[in-house]
């Protein structure tokens, strides 16, 4: 009998631990954030679980009030996490080793499934889009390159305008490889194997494990990619998020659990809360 209370309570005492240590663990995921408005004051604090869209419910950290802010009236947010690092000069150089750089500006991280003539086939779990077009696409990354891969600016020029080179074809590109070689052709295609490229009329093909990234050289007088009507009838924001990524958003909301609004190329994307760096909130007239 005694036997039996003393494993009894063990059990109660252990299931306590752990239910402790989950409570603990769920409130140290939400992340500490700070306001900026456009007067130029700060609040620091969380998003209220039961915020499901603007205006957010925020709790100030120092005084435990809460009150709700439209999102109109917000500058910019920012995790104190991000701002430790910017503080400790750590992500400067952040830059997720697989995903794809936009013309934009925009990055977003997720797995390279294909490239071919006419864009790239990829997966994220950011967006449940799965294509991008060509026109729309700056850079392909793979994997991390080597430190020795960095080009001075004379090399870049050299192998984007050097002698006998022509820009006009939209297939040429710039091939990265991981140890530091690179390599200027026309885009064949790519799948989960190899690259295919041709160079001086010759096609080769290339390992893509050996790949570190794939830059498309701009073809001059191109046309811009055309934006949607509905992002400049609303309020655009630029999401920057795990380590390096960046979204440039419209139509956003924000709950305790994620960043939500809609991409002009990946329609509806989703930022975990606790993924989130800093929401840079632009003017409605910018472009």
């Amino acid at each position: 009998m005694t036997i039996a209370k003393t494993g009894s309570t063990l059990l109660l005492l252990t299931l306590a631990i752990l239910l402790g240590f989950v409570g603990t663990h769920a409130e140290a995921e939400s992340p500490i954030l700070r306001l900026t408005f456009h007067d130029g004051t700060e609040v620091q604090g969380q998003i209220e679980a039961d915020s499901t869209s603007a205006p957010i419910r925020f709790r100030d950290s120092e005084s435990q009030g809460s009150d709700s802010y439209d999102l109109d009236k917000l500058r910019r947010i920012e995790s104190i996490d991000y701002l430790n690092r910017l503080v400790r000069n750590r992500i400067e150089k952040e830059t997720p080793s697989q995903g794809l750089s936009l013309v934009g500006g925009d990055f977003l991280a997720g797995s390279i499934e294909q490239m071919d003539d006419e864009g790239v086939t990829f997966r994220s779990p950011q967006t449940a889009a799965t294509f991008v077009e060509n026109a729309s696409i700056q850079s392909v990354f793979f994997q991390m390159a080597l430190p020795a891969a960095a080009l001075s600016r004379d090399e870049q020029q050299r192998l984007l305008h050097g002698v006998g080179l022509s820009n006009e074809d939209p297939s040429s590109v710039l091939c990265f490889s991981i140890s530091g070689d690179v390599l200027r052709g026309e885009f064949v295609s790519l799948d989960s194997e190899k690259l295919r490229i041709r160079v001086l009329s010759a096609e080769k093909q290339i390992a893509r494990q050996t790949i570190a990234r794939i830059e498309r050289i701009p073809v001059p007088n191109a046309p811009l990619v055309v934006t949607r009507d509905s992002q400049k009838q609303s309020r655009q924001v630029n999401v920057i998020f795990s380590g390096g990524c960046s979204l440039t958003l419209h139509s956003v909301r924000i709950t305790d659990r994620e960043v939500m609004g809609v991409h002009d190329l990946f329609d509806e994307c989703k930022i975990p809360i606790e993924s989130l760096d800093c929401i840079e909130f632009k003017a409605r007239d910018a472009p």
